[in-house]
C-alpha cells in the first residue's frame, strides 16, 4: 500500500486502531516497515494539535489510537497534559478568570502538580495553530459548553481544593463535552489513507450503532479514498 501511495499522495497516514493502549504500541512498531521510529506515534485523538506538526513533516505516519482513550472521552477527565492543552486554548479565547479557570480544569490533580504540569506544557509544547483554530470555531457554536463552565466555575472558584459531589459531576460533565469536542477537530487533521482495525469483532459499535463514539470513527473511516482493513482471529 505505501509503494502504492507514494508517488501520488504528499503524506501517507497509516492508522491502526486496538483496543488495549499497550498492544497499539507494541503492535505499531511491528507495522512500521521503515527503520525510522520517529514515524510512529501511539497517540491520543486529544493531543493531536501538539504531535501534528510532527506528521505534518513525515511523508509516512504510523498512528496507534484505541477507542478509550481517543473516541470514549465522557468517561473520565483525562490525562494532565490533555487539560493543559485545553487551559492554553481556552485562556486565549475566553475572557475569564485564569486562576478559577486552572482550577477547573486540574481535575482532580492538585493545584501544586497541575502548575508544574502547565509550565513543563509551555516550555515543551507548540499548539499547531490551524489545528487550534478548527477548535475555536467548533467551540464557538458549541455555547452549551461555555454554559457548563460557568456553571461549574461559579460553584468551584478559584480557591476551593476539595470538591463535592455536585461540583465533581457538573466539572467532570464540562471537561468530558471539552475533550469531545477536541477529538473530534483533532480527528479531522488527520488525513488516513488505511486505517487497520485490529480485533474488529470488539468494535461493532463503531461500524453499526448511531452513537457519539461511532460518529467521531466516521472522522476516519470515510475520509476521501481512505481504506479500510478489518482483522480477526476470531471466526
Amino acid at each position: 500500500a505505501v509503494d502504492y501511495l507514494w508517488d501520488t499522495v504528499d503524506r501517507i497516514d497509516v492508522v491502526y486502531i486496538c483496543s488495549n493502549l499497550n498492544i497499539a504500541k507494541q503492535n505499531i512498531d511491528r507495522l512500521n516497515i521503515t527503520s525510522n521510529r520517529e514515524f510512529q506515534h501511539a497517540a491520543r485523538a486529544t493531543l493531536l494539535p501538539v504531535s501534528i506538526q510532527q506528521l505534518k513533516d513525515n511523508k509516512l505516519n504510523f498512528i496507534s489510537l484505541t477507542p478509550k482513550t481517543s473516541l470514549d472521552l465522557r468517561s473520565s477527565t483525562g490525562i494532565k497534559w490533555e487539560r493543559a492543552l485545553l487551559f492554553n486554548i481556552l485562556k486565549r479565547e475566553w475572557d475569564v478568570r485564569e486562576s478559577t479557570l486552572r482550577n477547573v480544569m486540574r481535575g482532580d490533580a492538585g493545584r501544586k502538580s497541575f502548575k508544574r504540569t502547565l509550565r513543563y506544557f509551555a516550555a515543551e509544547e507548540t499548539i499547531d495553530p490551524d489545528l487550534e483554530q478548527d477548535f475555536v470555531k467548533a467551540l464557538r457554536s458549541r455555547p452549551d459548553i461555555r454554559e457548563l463552565y460557568d456553571q461549574a466555575a461559579e460553584m468551584i472558584g478559584w480557591r476551593i481544593d476539595n470538591l463535592t459531589y455536585s461540583m465533581r459531576v457538573k466539572r467532570n460533565q464540562f471537561l468530558g463535552e471539552l475533550r469531545g469536542l477536541l477529538a473530534s477537530a483533532s480527528l479531522e487533521a488527520l488525513e488516513p489513507d488505511l486505517v487497520i482495525l485490529d480485533e474488529f469483532q470488539r468494535f461493532k459499535y463503531l461500524l453499526e450503532e448511531e452513537n457519539e463514539l461511532s460518529l467521531l470513527a466516521k472522522k476516519l473511516f470515510d475520509f476521501p479514498d481512505v481504506k479500510v482493513l478489518l482483522l480477526s482471529a476470531t471466526p
